[in-house]
């Protein structure tokens, strides 16, 4: 869950609405794009450098970036909620990409 804190009411929180790539016309290469394109503003503090994004039919993740220190950071990213298949596969990724 997402919310939205007022800076006037401290009080005051308000549930900001989920919503899904299909209904605003997404896909799952839209939401890989933009991040690629705004990785600073969706992960400012650690200043990462995407190198790598999902080549299709191959099995790895849809975008690896680099901090400044040369942590690797994989994502993956999904059009519907992922499941247990989709923890699954994430560990797999680190298995295989974290050495």
């Amino acid at each position: 869950m997402l919310f939205e804190i007022s800076k006037e009411n401290k009080n005051e929180i308000q549930r900001i609405s989920r919503t899904t790539l299909s209904s605003i016309g997404w896909d799952e290469k839209d939401l890989e794009n933009m991040i690629v394109k705004n990785v600073i503003e969706v992960i400012p503090d650690d200043q990462l450098m995407p190198f790598f994004q999902e080549r299709n039919f191959q099995e790895e993740a849809d975008i690896f970036a680099l901090d400044k220190e040369g942590n690797l950071y994989i994502f993956e990213l999904k059009s519907v909620e992922g499941g247990l298949d989709a923890v699954n596969q994430i560990m797999r990724y680190a298995v295989k990409f974290g050495q």
